[in-house]
């Protein structure tokens, strides 16, 4: 929702107000077989990109290591297709 930041770096104390302090308490991280996936398991589930604090939209999140990396690789190479849409009010 707008208004609620995804993580903020500059202030300390406020941590608990922003979306990845509360992932874990939303998403558990996947059930790994214990092989080499046991590396693939994050501490937290990460946001792969960001929203500014005045917009509301679609977060994607990832839940392991592999996912992370294969989703912000494709927000970093521009592959993801993203759709604005604005609400204006006055002349």
């Amino acid at each position: 929702p707008a208004g609620v930041l995804v993580y903020d770096v500059r202030n300390v104390l406020s941590r608990r107000d922003t979306i990845l302090f509360s992932l874990p308490y939303v998403l558990k991280p996947p059930v790994l077989q214990q092989t080499a996936d046991a590396n693939a398991a994050v501490y937290r589930p990460s946001a792969c990109h960001r929203l500014d604090k005045p917009t509301c939209g679609l977060l994607v999140v990832g839940k392991s290591k592999p996912a992370v990396v294969h989703i912000c690789k494709q927000f970093m190479q521009r592959e993801v297709l993203k759709t604005y849409t604005a609400i204006l009010n006055g002349k």
